[in-house]
């Protein structure tokens, strides 16, 4: 017994044959990324859930410990930073700061 074999003729113009483009990364706002991880926060607290806002997210772990990372940076920053002017470093003292250090010597 045997089996007839069916040729399937070849369709250049098939649309499986084609190489699909590239498909584009979802950008998330700053604001998204906010509520995100409120939502993230909030779930920890109070005891989980924080896979399924993953998967309804469509973000992995390792996307979300980069927003937190990119969060505390900017909250470093934000507290790190001085206030008040700026002092500003002129010609004559940066020229006086380098004839204070006169090969080691010292004066008194």
């Amino acid at each position: 017994m045997s089996e007839a074999k069916i040729a399937v003729p070849f369709v250049a113009s098939s649309p499986d044959s084609e190489v699909t483009s590239k498909p584009q990364r979802r950008v998330y706002t700053a604001e998204e990324k906010r509520r995100i991880l409120e939502e993230i926060d909030c779930a920890l607290v109070n005891g989980g859930g924080v896979g399924a806002i993953l998967r309804r997210e469509g973000i992995y772990s390792s996307t979300l410990h980069g927003w937190r990372k990119e969060r505390d940076r900017a909250v470093h920053k934000a507290f790190s930073q001085k206030r008040g002017p700026q002092v500003r470093r002129t010609a004559y003292h940066v020229g006086q700061s380098s004839l204070c250090k006169h090969d080691g010597a010292v004066f008194s």
